[in-house]
C-alpha cells in the first residue's frame, strides 16, 4: 500500500550532472519537478498523468493538460569539432540497461570529456 501524495515530497539523487546531483520533488498538485542542486533557476515540471502517458504504451494518449515548462533554458553552443553529441550518448547509455559497473565507469568517462568540452 502506498502513501497518498498530499505533500510535497523531495529526493536527491546520486546521479551527477555537471557535477551537481539532481533535485526531484514531487508536489502535492501531482506534478514532478526536476532541478540540478544549487541552482534556484531553471529545471524542470510536469505533470504526473502526463508523463505516465508519454511513457506508457498501453495508455490511449488523451488531449494534452499541459505542456512542460522548461524555465531558464540555455542555448548550447555546438562543437563542431565533435562527431556525436556526448550528452546524447550518456543519455542513450544510461537507458540501455547495462549492468551497475558498466553504467558507472562509461559515465564517468563521458562526464570527464564533457567538462573537458566545458573548459575549452
Amino acid at each position: 500500500m502506498a502513501t497518498i501524495l498530499d505533500k510535497d515530497v523531495t529526493r536527491e539523487t546520486t546521479v551527477l550532472i555537471d557535477n551537481r546531483e539532481i533535485i526531484i520533488t514531487l508536489t502535492s498538485d501531482q506534478k514532478i519537478n526536476i532541478k540540478l542542486k544549487g541552482l534556484k533557476n531553471g529545471g524542470f515540471n510536469i505533470a504526473i498523468e502526463e508523463l505516465y502517458e508519454k511513457l506508457s504504451d498501453t495508455v490511449q494518449p488523451k488531449k494534452p493538460t499541459g505542456s512542460i515548462i522548461i524555465e531558464n533554458k540555455e542555448e548550447k553552443t555546438k562543437n563542431k569539432n565533435v562527431m556525436i553529441d556526448l550528452n546524447k550518448l550518456r543519455s542513450i547509455s544510461n537507458t540501455r540497461g547495462f549492468d551497475y559497473d558498466t553504467v558507472v565507469k562509461f559515465d564517468t568517462i563521458i562526464s570527464d570529456l564533457l567538462a573537458d568540452l566545458n573548459n575549452e
